[in-house]
């Protein structure tokens, strides 16, 4: 694994920002280990099983929490993000993040997977399941994913291959 410490700037677009990182480094695998701030304009979703319910919040409210993973999409970088938001009454508000720009600053603790790739699997409209790709199984790194199959999980591939 290799780490990077990222400082992004006020009007700074989380996603854009974070993606184009990844894609000018050509990283296919990775996880936000955590991250903390100011974000505004915050969109935050809830998946009731069918799909996002999603509230976005335009004021700009203290990143508590934020941690996710890095995945190839249609051969693209795509981060999937889990926030924790705090308000001034202290009160907080997490989900699924789908958007959001910087508000003062915002710190982020990158992980890359090296020689792995990740991919998302459609599992229906709004949900992809990450693919854990070992060294040397799985498609290419660059491109990541698959089309429509069953993948195992991480401990029946290990089963499957004689280690536990």
């Amino acid at each position: 694994m290799e780490w990077y410490a990222l400082r992004l700037d006020p009007g700074e677009s989380l996603f854009e920002t974070l993606e184009t990182f990844a894609a000018d480094r050509g990283l296919a695998s990775g996880f936000v280990a955590g991250g903390l701030g100011s974000l505004r304009g915050s969109t935050l979703g809830f998946f009731n099983g069918e799909r996002y319910l999603k509230r976005t919040f335009p004021e700009a409210l203290e990143l508590v929490s934020l941690t996710g993973s890095l995945a190839r999409v249609d051969g693209k970088p795509h981060f999937h993000l889990h926030a924790t938001l705090g308000d001034e009454q202290h009160a907080a508000r997490a989900g699924h993040l789908h958007g959001a720009t910087v508000a003062i600053l915002a710190e982020i603790l990158f992980l890359a997977g090296t020689g792995m790739a990740f991919g998302r699997n459609p599992q229906g409209p709004q949900l992809r399941v990450l693919d854990l790709w070992p060294p040397g199984e799985g498609p290419d790194p660059g491109h990541g994913g698959s089309e429509s199959r069953e993948v195992p999980s991480r401990a029946a591939r290990a089963r499957n291959r004689g280690d536990t």
